[in-house]
């Protein structure tokens, strides 16, 4: 949850204990008369690898695409370590169409080792480890995505002192129908940055059970029409345009939880030690219907516009976007997550904007420059205008 790209990795490696335990039951496109694909057994005779897909989302749009993406994890339960080689991810249609690779350079930036903060080998997977990696892909159309999917990875094993590449089949999933989760803005019209990439793989635990509740969070910032985030002194809240902008109401629904004790961050520090109770800042749960609630965070304390219990209308104020809780400077921290009777115990979920015109995308690299001054260079657009989609990565867009 944090904005400014020194504290993102701080973010990534966050774990809390969150809340009830949400249902994993999706509905799925397949029909009675689809057959499943039986995966090939083990080729060395025994299974050794334990991989599963705990969630999978529904496909989302995002950048002219349709978008899957989960987490593939994996634990090793042979005596000696394995190497992971690659991940091909395969259409279970019988004739086993490849759809897309993740090569050793993907694995090796992109893996984790959970329960290791630092590892020198990060596609060793040592015996008894457990490791995850979150996979996306990207189809032209919804149409083009298949009923089932499985995973093939090839996984280097030592044998009489040379390292043996073996294919191991993995992960049956079956693919959900095609959110179609459309929201109104949180906030007012006008340019935004956000970023959406910060909070993807971040696991939380409840009663045992883990749960990626911001798989799908995004971070959003306010900045005027020139481009100007900040203005003179940065370490005053009040000198950001994005700080004390409206929240809205995403959707009609129901107030079903308020946080209001944590007092505002002075920008990039952080005021109050960040526990399950506090990273949130002050917050406000949203019940949207169908078990999904929307999670404002990081608000300014005393600003809220409403009360718990209370029935809200699309589009209507409820909170000042602040500085509390787990987070550098002023933002707004939203996402989607599936029921829980408090923030952070659901599993994350997608939806779409109805219209916005992505300005710009930075790379994770470019973060680190763009905040060098007070303001965002927005010359030279190559402005695309997106429907029913949401932003992904890290960029500006801007709502008319």
């Amino acid at each position: 949850m944090k904005l400014f790209p020194k504290f993102i990795l701080l973010t990534i490696g966050l774990f809390l204990i969150g809340c009830d335990n949400s249902s994993k039951t999706i509905e799925n496109n397949l029909d009675g008369s689809t057959k499943t694909y039986r995966l090939k057994p083990s080729p060395i005779g025994k299974e050794i690898l334990e991989a599963e897909v705990d969630f999978v989302c529904p496909p989302f749009r995002a950048d002219g695409k349709t978008n899957i993406q989960f987490e593939l994890s994996m634990v090793n339960n042979f005596r000696q370590n394995l190497i992971l080689n690659s991940i091909d991810i395969i259409n279970a249609n019988g004739q086993e169409t490849l759809i897309k690779s993740f090569d050793d350079n993907y694995l090796e930036n992109n893996f984790i080792h959970l329960g290791i903060r630092n590892t020198e080998d990060s596609v060793i997977l040592e015996p008894g480890r457990k490791g995850l990696i979150v996979l996306q892909i990207e189809f032209d159309d919804s149409q083009s995505i298949p009923n089932q999917i499985f995973h093939r990875l090839q996984v280097g094993i030592s044998n009489k002192g040379s390292i043996v590449e073996v294919p191991f089949e993995v992960a049956l999933i079956k693919i959900p129908n095609t959110n179609s989760i459309e929201l109104g803005l949180p906030f007012k019209k006008g340019k935004w940055f956000y970023t959406a990439e910060s909070h993807k793989d971040s696991r939380f635990i409840t009663q045992g059970t883990p749960t990626y509740p911001q798989r799908f969070a995004i971070d959003w910032a306010y900045i005027e029409d020139n481009g100007v985030f900040v203005k003179e002194d940065m370490s005053i809240n009040e000198n950001y345009p994005t700080y004390g902008q409206e929240l809205l109401a995403v959707a009609d629904g129901i107030i079903v939880e308020i946080k209001n004790d944590i007092p505002d961050n002075v920008p990039e520090q952080i005021d109050v030690k960040i526990t399950r109770e506090t990273v949130c800042g002050n917050y406000v749960i949203l019940d949207i219907g169908n078990d999904i609630y929307a999670v404002y965070a990081h608000l300014i304390p005393d600003s809220f516009k409403v009360t718990t219990g209370e029935k809200v209308t699309k589009g209507q104020v409820i909170g000042l976007l602040g500085n509390s809780g787990n987070s550098d400077g002023p933002h707004l921290h939203f996402h989607l997550e599936t029921k829980s009777p408090r923030v952070l115990g659901g599993e994350g979920i997608p939806y779409h904007f109805e219209k916005f015109n992505q300005l710009k995308k930075y790379s994770f690299e470019e973060l680190g420059t763009i905040f060098e001054g007070e303001s965002l260079d927005l010359k030279n657009l190559n402005t695309e205008i997106r429907f029913n989609e949401m932003p992904i990565g890290n960029g500006v867009v801007e709502f008319e």
